[in-house]
């Protein structure tokens, strides 16, 4: 029970070592995605204009941005398989993703029988902040 508390503990610290990290580097981890998904030349062109300032009341938070991030590892992923390319352009075209949309493209990557991007996209980590509270949602 005690190693298991002192887990939890870690994981907790680890938790906010990595958000306080991604707030501390958000001007650099914005200009590598905008780089990625223009050198990527996908059809990211909402997620583009919200990193280049376009349309937008508020900054963007390092939770937005870990969310762009999370949607452009998944669209890799599913771009590497060509059966799976409309898949990966819906992905694309959309304004965001969560978690539960990443388990249902796991859920149909499970009907397809394709294992390895069902890995690939199953280790993606998704950070969110919710009730002001900082979690890893897998």
């Amino acid at each position: 029970m005690k190693e298991e508390i002192n887990n939890s503990y870690k994981n907790i610290q680890n938790l906010a070592d990595i958000f306080f990290g991604h707030n501390l580097k958000l001007v650099e981890r914005k200009k590598n995605l905008l780089v990625q998904l223009e050198e990527e030349d996908t059809s990211f062109s909402q997620v583009i204009k919200v990193l280049e300032g376009g349309d937008q009341k508020t900054p963007l938070s390092s939770t937005d941005l870990s969310m762009f991030e999370a949607m452009f590892s998944v669209y890799l992923a599913l771009s590497k398989h060509s059966h799976l390319s409309a898949l990966a352009q819906a992905v694309a075209a959309g304004k965001m993703i969560s978690a539960g949309r990443i388990g249902e493209i796991v859920q149909i990557l499970e009907l397809k029988q394709d294992e390895e991007c069902k890995k690939s996209i199953e280790n993606i980590k998704i950070f969110s902040s919710e009730f002001g509270l900082w979690k890893i949602c897998k």
